[in-house]
């Protein structure tokens, strides 16, 4: 079990009308499902702030990357870019995709992944949290960040690479800690 951070919450949607609380989206949405786990096994006493982005506005972006920058003032936090990336039938294209795309991610580069995603190109599934997180590690004096790991389903199971294939990807971000 793992407990959710309310303070953290407050201080985060305290700072932006476009930060809220809203259970709805979780509904329908998996991500946070399969992102929890891996919280659970890596950081086993992690509070949590699990957060959807629901539009495409830049303003979304730095309103997520500045809640981030006011939780950082009180409390010191993990920032952690985690995502799945290419989606396709051509094992060798997703795994070139996606190593160019995590080095623009690890050496922070917004510029690039904002004009190489579109709605039928989405090299990182969760573009805007990943742009807030590079955006927020960036405003702490973060210079790259560190590619924890990388691995498609190709990978996983070699017998599936002629066929669709998905790769998933995480980044820390070194930040300092405030002297909290």
């Amino acid at each position: 079990r793992t407990e959710l951070d309310t303070e953290a919450g407050s201080i985060m949607t305290s700072a932006s009308t476009r930060v809220y609380f809203d259970y709805t989206p979780h509904m329908t949405e998996h991500s946070a499902a399969n992102e929890i786990p891996f919280v659970q096994s890596a950081v086993p006493k992690a509070k949590l702030v699990v957060g959807l982005i629901g539009d495409h506005d830049a303003r979304t972006i730095d309103a997520v990357a500045g809640a981030l920058g006011e939780l950082a003032k009180t409390k010191r936090i993990l920032v952690v870019a985690s995502t799945d990336l290419l989606h396709m039938d051509d094992y060798d294209m997703v795994k070139a995709t996606d190593k160019v795309t995590l080095e623009h991610i690890r050496k922070l580069d917004p510029e690039w992944l904002a004009s190489n995603w579109s709605g039928d190109r989405q090299i990182c599934c969760g573009i805007m949290t990943v742009l807030s997180a590079v955006k927020f590690a960036s405003s702490q004096g973060c210079k790259e960040g560190v590619l924890l790991d990388y691995r498609n389903t190709g990978d996983i199971i070699p017998s599936s690479r002629g066929g669709y294939c998905v790769g998933y990807g995480a980044v820390v971000f070194p930040v300092a800690d405030g002297g909290k």
